[in-house]
């Protein structure tokens, strides 16, 4: 009986000490699993036996890694199957998900079978969508428009002049004298825009607030109104690469090429929602943004960064 248990302690320790190295990487878009299993003897037979049992073991525990993904601030992927009416569509999706992962390596180390997965975020975002969009065309909301203002870009670093026109064109009767968002750090070359330059991407930065990756999140101001977040889940672009775009450095929120140059920044305040996935910013940072959507429009094309630790 003691060898026994020493037998199946010594096949399963492997695969329990992989389970910490699975994880979701936000900025590249993939799940990474691994799965190995032990080669009972040099049989061929034997090896193909392990390689599938390997595959198996990856695919398993890259479905425990998509069970603890957040949907939103509110909402894991288990509480999704556990209360969604498209529970078994759902489910059904994911395994074929999983199971059309692609293998990014395979080994052998010894006498044990490695194998690792990738799980691409899209396609996992994509099983939970359709089953509730399955025919409908592509159509994007604009909750963001207000009518009667455009504002421009700032000229200049420090104090700028922001004029304010009307929406028939008339000659500017305001100038606000304000100090821009500026977010610094090093290796962040970003230069002033020219004064007819629109903005062209917004990256909020919250790093230190322990925030959380999830499909859905939401920029909210600090009266609690969504300022980005009311998203049209039919369109193909938030299918494939989701509302916003994780990053872990203001340099890679630059480069990653979901923003252009100039882009928007902005500092979150803090976290909102049971699961820190959704972001408050400022009062007045939130205003100046609602503003700016009117004229540069780079919410409704779902230009936005966020800057994760």
């Amino acid at each position: 009986m003691r060898k026994l248990v020493i037998v199946l302690l010594t096949l399963a320790l492997p695969q329990l000490l992989l389970a910490d190295e699975n994880k979701v990487d936000w900025d590249k878009e993939f799940i990474t699993a691994k799965g190995m299993c032990a080669i009972r003897s040099k049989k061929p037979y034997h090896r193909i036996v392990a390689r599938e049992k390997a595959r198996i073991r990856a695919e398993r525990d890259a479905l425990g890694t998509v069970k603890s993904l957040k949907i939103d601030a509110n909402t894991t992927m288990v509480e999704t199957l556990k209360t969604s009416d498209y529970k078994e569509t759902i489910i059904r999706k994911i395994s074929g998900v999983l199971k059309g992962a692609a293998i990014k390596e395979e080994k052998v180390i010894g006498d044990v079978y490695h194998i690792t997965m990738a799980v691409p975020l899209s396609e996992v975002r994509k099983a939970l969508l359709l089953p509730r969009y399955p025919h409908k065309p592509i159509s994007i909301r604009n909750p963001y428009v207000i009518p009667s203002r455009n504002f421009a870009a700032p000229a200049s670093k420090g104090k700028v002049s922001v004029q304010v026109t009307d929406s028939i064109g008339e000659t500017p009767s305001v100038v606000v004298e304000e100090e821009p968002t500026v977010i610094t750090e090093e290796g962040d070359k970003t230069e002033a825009p020219p004064a007819d330059a629109p903005w062209k991407g917004l990256i909020v930065d919250a790093r230190g607030l322990s925030a959380e990756e999830a499909f859905w999140p939401r920029l909210l101001d600090e009266k609690g109104e969504v300022v980005y977040g009311n998203y049209d889940a039919t369109s193909d672009f938030l299918q494939d690469k989701g509302p916003v775009k994780y990053v872990t450095s203001l340099s890679a929120a630059h480069s990653c090429g979901r923003v252009d140059s100039p882009a928007y920044k902005a500092k979150a305040k803090k976290t909102a929602g049971q699961y820190s996935a959704d972001l408050v910013l400022s009062q007045k940072t939130a205003d100046e943004i609602r503003e700016l959507e009117n004229n540069c429009k780079f919410l409704r094309n779902f230009k936005v960064v966020i800057v994760i630790d």
